[in-house]
């Protein structure tokens, strides 16, 4: 479980080849718009494979790149993936 220090790190180390946040929500439109969970999840696999690759890291889904937490979109049924 994350306590209130490791969300304070989250949101306030620079990205780097040892942290990567990664967003569930489209900027492009003025809007907040979710992303579909295919292409967040191909983000995350090539984050997690870079960082094989080196030194290990953590990647975290659900934050923006400002490490403003932004969640992740009720409409990703998290549990259907985590069982298959």
């Amino acid at each position: 479980m994350l306590t209130p220090q490791h969300w304070d790190w989250l949101k306030g180390q620079p990205e780097s080849q040892f942290l990567e946040r990664k967003s569930c929500y489209d900027h492009s439109k003025g809007r907040m718009e979710p992303r579909s969970i295919k292409e967040v999840l191909q983000d995350v696999a090539k984050s997690l494979a870079a960082m094989t690759n080196a030194d290990g890291g953590t990647v975290a889904v659900g934050l923006e790149d400002d490490g403003t937490v932004a969640g992740v979109p009720s409409r990703y049924d998290l549990r259907r993936l985590v069982s298959n």
